[in-house]
């Protein structure tokens, strides 16, 4: 839905309408199977999978789950990173280690073209053939665009290949007609995993970010879009021609009239896929939990669901996402001049989780993450005092806050199975207006206490 999931995070086979990649069997993951070496290198998100990895972010608009530090920080991470690299090169040569290789490199400002070159020439990959030092499969990913696509991202990979030539010649077609950055995973997935695997007739793009008090039924057509055999269709109501980019080609408008089979044939692919992402928005994907071996999990406001506060009278209070880090300080720093505080309406939002296993859960929330560590922003950390709610299901837990603390912790028990997580601050805006934690860690501790249910709660005032 929004249109730049980052490709070395995994094949999406199913929909999901959060904002960040689903999580399934990614790259990674199949190259891993059939005894690969997987190195992740670049600005990037830190996925676990690889089992070399080293991540630094440049973006300009970091996300709330990007790293959080100042930038002397984040350069000393640079320069921690070509270390990770000579030490992985080093230690191949060292034990002449001959299992084949995969390895994405994102491309960012530290890591331009002739620094991949020099660096595909120390790892031997694209020099005599006869070294035989294994197959390698090496992809080269530009860092993501933080301008904002009309509908998605065109895909724009260098692919590197070494080894049996036949498997290359094999997958070329699949790679040359990939359009996306999906169906470029399943070309190079494909060349391990030997799947067959035909480009889709139709693609459907949708710009999605509507106000999530909104009617999902009332943004079906509206910032859709439609691309396949040539043509485009826009809303529903507009076709046009499409761009090899899969973008409409504005200054070619069609006549609808005059391609209504081709109108009709659009309008139908588009209600089934429809159906199967309503779905995902009315019954979105719940945050796994309490898995067994499993660190905390960070819960953040980029992925608020509608908040399940209803204050008397029934109204329903803001949940609109906040996504990026220099907003969220903007915010807070404005939350300091009493004339803003007055103005500022209650905010909050939920979380759909899936409690693995029943326990006892430890949740902590903040205003910032524990990262955010320059003095402005312990100063923004510090709550006012005032109470605090967590609520799990049904069960919620009001404790008073300390005033200048930056987080509160409680324990909750739960059964399992999906339920909704909330955590808010009152006495941070005026008129006891409540304000959302924006940051939740949720993290099973040990066996339950007490023999209480988490189901689906009622809303707050019930």
């Amino acid at each position: 839905l929004y249109g730049k999931p980052a490709l070395e995070l995994g094949v999406v086979s199913d929909i999901d309408w959060r904002r960040r990649p689903v999580h399934g069997q990614g790259l990674a993951d199949i190259f891993s199977s059939h005894g690969y070496q997987t190195v992740y290198y670049g600005a990037g998100v830190d996925d676990t999978r690889f089992q070399h990895r080293c991540y630094h972010h440049f973006g300009e608009k970091e996300t709330l789950v990007d790293p959080w530090g100042s930038p002397n920080q984040t350069l000393e991470k640079s320069f921690r990173s070509h270390r990770f690299l000579t030490s992985l090169i080093s230690e191949r040569e060292k034990k002449r280690d001959q299992r084949p290789l995969f390895c994405v490199i994102v491309l960012g400002r530290h890591v331009d073209a002739a620094a991949c070159v020099s660096l595909l020439e120390k790892l031997s990959l694209i020099s005599d053939p006869e070294d035989n030092r294994g197959t390698a499969v090496i992809a080269l990913v530009p860092q993501a665009s933080r301008e904002v696509a009309a509908y998605h991202v065109p895909s724009s990979w260098q692919f590197y290949y070494a080894g049996d030539e036949k498997i290359l010649a094999e997958q070329c077609k699949a790679l040359q007609r990939s359009k996306t950055s999906w169906e470029i995973s399943d070309a190079i997935a494909s060349m391990v995993d030997r799947a067959s695997r035909e480009p889709p007739t139709w693609r459907f793009f949708h710009q999605g970010n509507w106000p999530v008090e909104e009617s999902v039924a009332k943004h079906r057509h509206r910032g859709s879009l439609v691309t396949g055999n040539g043509f485009a269709l826009v809303n529903g109501l507009e076709l046009y021609a499409s761009t090899q980019s899969l973008e409409p080609d504005f200054t070619k408008p069609l006549d609808i009239s005059k391609h209504q089979p081709i109108h009709r044939e659009m309008l139908i692919a588009h209600g089934k896929w429809w159906q199967k992402a309503k779905k995902a928005l009315l019954d979105p994907r719940a945050f796994s939990v309490g898995k067994e071996g499993e660190n905390a999990t960070l819960l953040t406001a980029m992925d608020w669901r509608l908040s399940k506060i209803v204050h008397t009278g029934g109204s329903a209070i803001s949940s609109t996402p906040m996504i990026y880090q220099e907003d969220l300080l903007a915010t807070l720093r404005s939350l300091h001049d009493d004339n803003y505080r007055q103005k500022f309406p209650a905010y909050s939002g939920s979380w759909a989780v899936n409690i693995v296993r029943a326990g006892r859960y430890k949740i902590t929330a903040r205003l910032l993450p524990e990262q955010a560590s320059s003095d402005r922003e312990k100063e923004l950390a510090k709550l006012k005092g005032g109470q605090a709610f967590v609520r799990l299901g049904r069960n919620q837990v009001q404790l008073g806050l300390m005033k200048g603390a930056s987080s509160i912790s409680v324990l909750v028990d739960s059964d399992a199975g999906v339920t909704d997580l909330e955590c808010w601050f009152t006495g941070q805006l005026a008129l006891e207006r409540e304000l959302g934690a924006f940051f939740v860690e949720i993290e099973r501790v040990g066996d339950k206490k007490f023999d209480l249910q988490a189901k689906p709660g009622k809303p707050a005032g019930q």
